[in-house]
């Protein structure tokens, strides 16, 4: 997720009914249940963004009533062993990465409404972003330099950012001044803003998603 993710109505009705043969399959006895999920741009965008699917599932089940809890990585595997989510929503990698940890079962892959040249499906990625100003032109030339990241474990940034990297004879542990920011991710665009970091490794699309909401300017 370090990914975006566009839904239409369809899309949260598919999901919704995914969801609503599983609960039905598993148990007759009205409930509560929590849906965890990862909030890589902070609490109340995740809110803004997944509620659509919340208030769709309290239609269509209304013997059942249904929570959104916004988590980052640590939270949501605390909330995994604590077993105190009933679903997660959340990328690839973190589900490989709980899984391994615990019994979870993959029950659906969303795909991305993204498609920024017509020909890529289901896009996960990171950037390396310097500011327009920085005389930095190659990734080489960020050795020994301050490179902002989510976390060591974030999948849409530092981790394919980091493979990249590798596979061009870097080490980012060694050769650069690694600062993780947490969640949410727009916070390390604000840092490169500020000049307080050299780079910022960030999910695909966090840039042009923060500035045509008018949170920072592009340019």
């Amino acid at each position: 997720m370090t990914i975006k993710q566009t839904i239409g109505i369809k899309k949260i009705a598919s999901l919704s009914l995914l969801l609503l043969f599983f609960l039905l399959s598993s148990s007759a006895v009205a409930k509560e249940w929590t849906i965890g999920v990862l909030a890589l741009r902070g609490d109340a965008s995740t809110q803004r963004h997944w509620q659509p699917l919340i208030d769709t599932l309290d239609q269509q089940i209304p013997t059942d009533s249904f929570l959104l809890l916004p988590l980052n990585l640590s939270e949501m595997k605390q909330a995994v062993a604590d077993k105190r989510v009933d679903f997660l929503l959340t990328n690839p990698a973190q589900f490989v990465q709980l899984d391994s940890a615990y019994p979870l079962r993959w029950l659906l892959s969303l795909r991305s409404g993204y498609e920024p040249d017509n020909t890529t499906r289901n896009v996960i990625g990171s950037l390396i972003l310097v500011r327009k100003d920085s005389a930095i032109t190659s990734i080489h030339e960020l050795v020994g330099k301050r490179v902002g990241a989510i976390a060591p474990d974030a999948f849409g940034g530092y981790l394919l950012g980091y493979k990249a990297l590798r596979e061009e004879g870097i080490d980012p542990e060694q050769d650069f001044t690694l600062r993780f920011s947490g969640f949410p991710a727009d916070a390390l665009l604000y840092l490169l803003r500020d000049g307080d970091i050299n780079a910022a490794i960030i999910p695909v699309c966090l840039l042009e998603n923060m500035d045509n909401e008018g949170l920072i300017n592009i340019e």
